[in-house]
Parts: C-alpha cells; sequence; structure tokens
C-alpha cells in the first residue's frame, strides 16, 4: 500500500471534520469528569454528615483520588483524542478524495480534455460512482 503524503486533500471539510472531532471528544470527557466530581462531591458529603473533622485522613484520601482520576482523565483524553484524530483524518481523506477527484475530472472534460474511463483509489468511499459515470460517457460518445 502506498502511503500519501498529504492528507489534506479538502482542507476545509477536513478541518471542520477534525474540529468537530475534537470537540465531541472534549464534551464527552467533560461530561464524565462532571460526573466524577459529582461522585467525590457526595463522598466528601458523606464524610461530613458523619460527623468527621476536615482534617480527617478520609478527606485527604478522597482528595487524593479525586486529583489521581483526573489526572488519568486528562492523560486519557489526550490519547483518545490524538487517536480519534488520526482515523478522523484518514476517513475524511477516503471521503473527500472521491469529491476532489470527480471535480477535478469533470473540470478536465469540460476543458475539452479527452475522456478517459474514471475511476477511484480502492480504498476510497462511493465506488458505484465511476461506474455510472462511465456509463453515462459511453452513451453520450
Amino acid at each position: 500500500m502506498k502511503l500519501r503524503k498529504n492528507y489534506f486533500i479538502y482542507p476545509k471539510f477536513q478541518t471542520v471534520f477534525l474540529l468537530l472531532n475534537i470537540v465531541i471528544n472534549a464534551l464527552f470527557f467533560t461530561f464524565i469528569f462532571a460526573r466524577t466530581d459529582q461522585f467525590f462531591a457526595r463522598m466528601s458529603q458523606s464524610g461530613v454528615s458523619e460527623g468527621l473533622a476536615k482534617n480527617h485522613p478520609y478527606f485527604q484520601f478522597i482528595d487524593s483520588q479525586r486529583s489521581y482520576l483526573l489526572d488519568e482523565f486528562f492523560f486519557s483524553f489526550i490519547i483518545c483524542t490524538l487517536i480519534s484524530s488520526i482515523i478522523s483524518l484518514v476517513l475524511s481523506h477516503r471521503l473527500a478524495g472521491p469529491f476532489v477527484r470527480l471535480t477535478k475530472f469533470l473540470k478536465r472534460v469540460s476543458e475539452g480534455e479527452e475522456y478517459k474511463n474514471f475511476k477511484f483509489r480502492q480504498h476510497d468511499y462511493f465506488q458505484e460512482l465511476p461506474e455510472y459515470l462511465n456509463k453515462i460517457f459511453e452513451k453520450i460518445n
């Protein structure tokens, strides 16, 4: 398989697609963080309702666990965002590629270049489109 050097073939679409991916990840992790923070707040409230002093080891334990978990969430957010961004970039490339290729092809033909059999790359989406386009051009010729 040949590696591509430029995966940003349609930057307008792909940038929005990647930013949407990051926003969705951020919302997801924010929701998880908020729910976890509420959990630790309830744990602290349980200690208060039991009459524990503010300097009791229970509260120190709760705070240290909360801090540790938040660090893990931050690390997980970075890793998950990187992985999903790479996947989104590859996916958006396979989505945008056929349309960029089709647009360039139609432009060349409209400018008078002789029609040649049109096709997409092997792993692109919309593989049925070249078949229909080729049939249309065969009928026209």
